[in-house]
């Protein structure tokens, strides 16, 4: 498997938790690997939504999506104990042209 990563799309977010009132900001990340191979029930690459800081948004200035990438990951304790895996950086970001 390759790990390279085409980053699709990167939309910032902030709300303010309504039990709270704390206010939660981050990244949404649309993206493309080839983290699984065809079989009988599957084919083709399936979009992956990851989150990151709202920083990460300031790595993609001047850069034109979508973007092939050797990504840099962080992995953090989740909900109810699951992994949550967090973007942080990348590197050799590569255009990629799919419309004309």
């Amino acid at each position: 498997m390759s790990n390279k990563l085409l980053i699709l799309s990167c939309d910032k977010w902030n709300f303010q938790d309504e039990k709270t009132g704390e206010v939660k900001s981050g990244v949404s990340i649309w993206s493309l690997s080839n983290y699984r191979q065809d079989t009988d029930r599957e084919k083709g690459l399936k979009p992956q939504k990851i989150s990151s800081d709202p920083s990460f948004f300031d790595l993609l200035k001047g850069l034109t999506l979508p973007i092939l990438v050797d990504p840099s990951y962080t992995i953090l304790p989740g909900a109810q104990g699951a992994s949550s895996v967090r973007l942080v950086g990348f590197k050799n970001p590569q255009p990629v042209k799919i419309f004309n």
